[in-house]
């Protein structure tokens, strides 16, 4: 019997006492080919200035954008705002980099919720000792949503 993998929808959450804390991000992976694109679409953009680093970011946000579901995101609060290049461009500089940032490791990561005990009743954080304390030091994501 083979293995068939499955796109995996996500939650990304951020924790207490950061600077995005209670905002909800549903998001859709990429494939490998889909980022590596973009990468060497990025790398290829190095060299820019002025408005064509300003598309070639707004290429990549669209990119990341394209990809998210829901957010519960309210500029104006009591307002929800769409996960749009409009809104995007709203947010405090920094922010961007993070939310993206955790998008890319939820994606190249194993949930926490994966950490169910095997046939022996050991958990997978028991047969590796390093890999709590690894995910406790990362962004929040709890698997599936």
């Amino acid at each position: 019997m083979g293995f068939t993998p499955k796109s995996t929808p996500m939650k990304i959450t951020f924790d207490e006492g950061t600077p995005l804390h209670g905002l909800e991000i549903h998001a859709r992976p990429c494939t490998i080919g889909e980022w590596n694109e973009i990468m060497i679409s990025a790398e290829r953009e190095t060299d820019l200035k002025g408005a064509e680093a300003a598309a070639s970011n707004d290429e990549f946000a669209q990119f990341f954008l394209s990809r998210v579901t829901s957010w519960n995101l309210e500029l104006v609060e009591g307002e929800p705002s769409p996960p749009n290049l409009d809104t995007w461009h709203k947010l405090d500089n920094g922010w961007g980099g993070l939310i993206i940032g955790s998008w890319q490791f939820a994606m190249m990561s194993i949930p926490r919720n994966s950490l169910k005990s095997s046939i022996d009743g050991s958990s997978s954080a028991d047969q590796s000792p390093d890999l709590e304390s690894v995910l406790e030091s990362l962004p929040n994501w709890n698997g599936p949503s």
